[in-house]
């Protein structure tokens, strides 16, 4: 009897944390309504985990919204209740006209109080890209938003296989938010290329780190 009324507690907390949860979602500010869509916006709860400086890891609850169209209500009665969130796009077609129209309501999404993170951390990801190359000019006409705190991650998924590989220049501008970490995923998909632009870098070039086989040149071998 005693097992039954804890396993039946067990299930009520379950359902109580789950019913908590998705209000959470409901009500974040993230969570878009869609213009003259038959559609839903689709958002769940992930978590990230990244680096703050050398020694902090920080694991971050998100909000995970998939973006399939531009034209959004973004709502005024919101939670700002989540520091992290990722936004999904199938390709960065959407990214791009998605960012230009909104990125400058961004920071009103977020709350304006930190309780974990000192940054607030903004994930995008492009499941399909047909750029090949990363400039000023296009982090300028599409991320670059005044946001002196906020982190911003993109990767780049999956390239068009016609296309020639990503390539991010050696000269940026300073940005006006704290950090830009473009992540570039390799045909293996266990490999991946960082590239980290800061807040005050000044033409500097990006620090990169790790490298993809595909990418690189191919050596001429020559026979004696």
């Amino acid at each position: 009897m005693l097992s039954l009324i804890c396993f039946s507690l067990l299930i009520f907390i379950m359902i109580s944390n789950t019913v908590q949860q998705n209000d959470l979602i409901a009500n974040s500010c993230f969570n878009f309504e869609y213009i003259n869509y038959n559609q839903t916006q689709f958002c769940t709860e992930n978590w990230f985990r990244f680096r703050v400086g050398n020694t902090i890891d920080l694991n971050l609850q998100c909000i995970r919204c998939t973006i399939t169209h531009v034209d959004i209500r973004i709502k005024y009665n919101c939670l700002k209740n989540f520091e992290c969130a990722t936004l999904v796009f199938d390709n960065n077609m959407i990214f791009e006209e998605f960012f230009m129209k909104y990125r400058d309501r961004i920071q009103s999404l977020f709350p304006a109080s930190l309780q974990i993170s000192p940054n607030p951390v903004l994930r995008i990801i492009l499941s399909k890209y047909n750029i090949t190359r990363i400039t000023n000019e296009y982090i300028n006409s599409t991320v670059n938003m005044n946001f002196p705190m906020l982190m911003i991650f993109i990767r780049f998924i999956q390239r068009l296989q016609s296309l020639v590989s990503l390539t991010v220049d050696k000269h940026f501008s300073p940005i006006r938010f704290h950090q830009l970490i473009l992540i570039v995923q390799c045909d293996n998909e266990n490999s991946s290329i960082t590239y980290r632009i800061y807040k005050n870098n000044h033409n500097n070039e990006p620090n990169k780190t790790g490298e993809c086989t595909e990418f690189q040149p191919t050596k001429q071998v020559s026979c004696s």
